[in-house]
């Protein structure tokens, strides 16, 4: 029974916490604005906010012979440099529900 804990374990990485700022910044290619930059092609303000989807979380499984049944989350980090220097973030749930997979 512990080894098919240690199986879930590391397949849905329950020995770390989840961070979702954290997964996006460390998304390549997901960089944060400086408050008030210039597009310098087109001169004007850029967006300071920056978006990324995460990979699919599991957050439960249920398995049986035939077939298991999995949890998921799809998670969309946005994520600006504020004024003070701190990070302005959201995290919206894209898609939630369970998949089967045989």
């Amino acid at each position: 029974m512990w080894e098919l804990f240690l199986a879930y374990e590391t397949e849905m990485q329950m020995d770390r916490a989840f961070d979702p700022l954290a997964e996006a910044l460390a998304t390549p290619g997901f960089v944060l604005q400086t408050p008030g930059a210039i597009d310098p092609s087109t001169g004007q303000p850029m967006n300071p906010w920056n978006a990324v989807t995460l990979p699919r979380l599991r957050l439960a499984a249920v398995e049986g012979e035939p077939h298991g049944e999995f949890f998921e989350h799809e998670l969309r980090v946005s994520a600006a440099q504020a004024p003070d220097g701190g990070i302005a973030a959201n995290v919206s749930v894209l898609q939630s529900g369970w998949v089967r997979e045989v």
